[in-house]
């Protein structure tokens, strides 16, 4: 019984874990596959993560001008131009402070408002006060509303600035 299948002892014995190399290979190739989708799925959230973060603070510091823009132009004819006035104020010799305005009610953001006096550049003549013509001239005043919004947990953060100008 024993010579019975010499063939196939034959073939046992020339076999050198081929199919073992190959199938080490294979396991290989499809475990490198998912690292490399897990790690383009880690990137793409961390990707969602900034943007999201990014479009908070934006819409935050737009609010924060905004809000500023409204009152000082008020409503019903209200105007309250005390922001002005203390930006006026604080321009001293030529040089403009800043004077912070916190609207930050919530405690995972922070946000700033400046109101800032722009010195004249370039300044349009205005109307005369007096009999000549070219003795005053009133040039507008320009201002600058500049609002940043900062989330205090990751440190993610949007400015937006406007300008505006009173005559």
């Amino acid at each position: 019984m024993k010579k019975r299948y010499p063939l196939l002892k034959h073939r046992m014995a020339k076999q050198s874990g081929v199919a073992l190399v190959i199938g080490l290979l294979l396991l290989l190739v499809i475990t490198l596959i998912a690292v490399s989708g897990l790690t383009g799925a880690a990137n793409q959230t961390k990707m969602a993560s900034n943007a999201q973060q990014y479009n908070q603070t934006f819409q935050a510091a737009e609010g924060g001008v905004s809000a500023t823009l409204y009152s000082i132009n008020g409503t019903g004819g209200i105007f309250n131009i005390e922001p002005l006035k203390n930006a006026l104020n604080d321009t001293v010799n030529g040089i403009s402070t800043e004077r912070n305005a916190s609207l930050s009610d919530n405690s995972h953001m922070e946000v700033n408002v400046t109101v800032t006096y722009q010195l004249e550049a370039s300044s349009t003549p205005g109307f005369s006060l007096s009999a000549d013509e070219n003795a005053v001239t009133i040039s507008p005043h320009m201002f600058s509303v500049r609002s940043q919004a900062q989330l205090t947990d990751t440190g993610a953060q949007s400015i937006v600035e406007q300008g505006i100008m009173y005559e």
